[in-house]
């Protein structure tokens, strides 16, 4: 569900449609209607408010939106020094 509300204010969107969001999770397989929706949109940081009949979008930043790098994990820093060493001639 995060990623249709990131697509949809990535799209520019500020509100979309409560029956249209609940479709096309319908769609994808999950089993959810209007009614049970809005106590999962209530509780998302995504959401700044639902109702019935619409969701209002609240701010993302671009890490929420998925539109940053995730942080190196340890291997990927021992592989870049690694691959710093033997450029440098140190291995």
């Amino acid at each position: 569900m995060n990623d249709l509300l990131a697509a949809a204010k990535g799209a520019g969107l500020d509100k979309v449609s409560t029956q249209k969001l609940v479709q096309k999770l319908v769609m994808m397989g999950y089993s959810i209607n209007p009614e049970s929706i809005l106590s999962i949109l209530n509780g998302n940081p995504f959401v700044a408010t639902a109702d019935e009949t619409q969701v209002t979008l609240g701010q993302m930043d671009d890490s929420e939106m998925g539109m940053t790098e995730p942080a190196p994990t340890t291997n990927d820093k021992v592989d870049s020094m690694a691959q710093t060493a033997v450029k440098k001639g140190g291995l």
